[in-house]
């Protein structure tokens, strides 16, 4: 319940995370609750991947980044876009106590440089599209122990990360994760937009993570409590290298609602893949929202499964949230506002198109002065 007190507007009481404080135990603990159900499926490919997957393959990962010397602290960057072995990378790390540090592929190699030289990684991952900007970047650093570059073909120098997964599978049962103290220990390094500026490096604990976890589950709820209608399956098309991509798809991983993700926009490609699937969840920005509201492709395909659409990163007008209403049947879009800084949202809509245009109320345990 939100309430207001000498122009202090407070959300709801702070959701419950575990006592253990460890963003990495949580996800540990949920991917085996997983077993063989479908976690991620690749819309490109239409290929699937199941919890057990992403659990025994970050595993594997996780003891052979420390047999190649990563250490509790340690950081390692991540310049891919949205692919399984993006998944993978980043649960390792955090497996090890490292501090992830996520690479916009966008970025020139002046920008990468700059954060770089701010978080001094030991390891960097990349994929192809970016490999040669990253290894032009890193090649002169001398804090930069190892490149590994995802795919099938030694596009730059450095080692394979198929390579270092054809090592004989871990018992997971007998795997244990580095210790850490959840309250003080950055988990991550997430990139805010530089929108003034070169791109800033913002510290994230496992604290901050598994809080945010524990709003989204809530917020489902309200949800399904309102609507009466499950959420199985969402799409992912957000960058994860960005704090909204990233974390959101950790937390609806860590439910159990099945991910299908996309690798980049293409009009037609989201809208098939809705269609397809029979996505009921997704997240997007308000110039995807003005393609909904406009883009003749949009009346082609049957958007009915989709009713739970979340729009953050910028304002969306009452205007154009009405006109994806009334195109596509979509009931409402809830909005949000966050930054990076705050671990994403500081407001959500949840009260269903009483207020179009509104970026809701502060989120549990949140406090703002009006």
């Amino acid at each position: 319940m939100t309430t207001v007190h000498n122009n202090i507007v407070s959300g709801p009481e702070e959701r419950p995370i575990p006592a253990h404080l460890s963003f990495g135990q949580y996800l540990f603990d949920q991917l085996k609750k997983g077993g063989d159900r479908v976690a991620l499926v690749s819309a490109e490919t239409g290929e699937p991947k199941s919890y057990n997957f992403f659990l025994q393959n970050s595993v594997n990962l996780a003891l052979t980044l420390q047999e190649l010397g990563l250490k509790k602290g340690d950081v390692v960057s991540l310049s891919s876009e949205n692919r399984f072995e993006f998944i993978v990378t980043s649960l390792a790390v955090i497996y090890c106590g490292g501090v992830l540090s996520t690479l916009n592929i966008t970025y020139s190699p002046g920008e990468i440089i700059h954060i770089l030289n701010i978080t001094k990684p030991k390891f960097v991952f990349t994929s192809p599209i970016t490999a040669q900007n990253v290894y032009d970047s890193c090649k002169d650093l001398s804090y930069v122990k190892h490149i590994i570059t995802f795919g099938d073909f030694d596009v730059i120098p450095g080692l394979m990360y198929n390579d270092l997964m054809k090592k004989e599978h871990n018992n997971v049962e007998d795997f244990s994760l580095v210790d850490v103290n959840g309250v003080e220990d950055t988990v991550a390094v997430m990139c805010s937009s530089g929108t003034t500026g070169l791109p800033k490096g913002v510290m994230l604990t496992h604290v901050n993570f598994l809080t945010l976890c524990a709003h989204y589950k809530y917020y489902f709820d309200s949800v399904q409590e309102k609507k009466k209608v499950p959420i199985v399956t969402g799409l992912a098309l957000i960058p994860w290298f960005h704090a909204y991509g990233f974390i959101t798809t950790f937390a609806l991983m860590a439910m159990k609602i099945r991910i299908v993700f996309l690798i980049r926009f293409e009009g037609e490609k989201f809208l098939e893949t809705i269609q397809n699937y029979k996505i009921n969840m997704t997240t997007i920005v308000p110039p995807l929202a003005v393609f909904l509201a406009k883009h003749p492709l949009v009346l082609k395909y049957d958007l009915s499964s989709l009713h739970e659409v979340w729009c953050g990163a910028a304002p969306l007008s009452s205007e154009i949230q009405k006109a994806v209403t009334k195109r596509t049947g979509i009931d409402f879009i809830k909005q949000g506002y966050g930054l990076t800084e705050a671990t994403m949202a500081c407001c959500v809509d949840l009260t269903s198109g009483e207020k179009v245009g509104s970026c809701g109320t502060p989120a549990p345990g949140m406090k703002i002065k009006v």
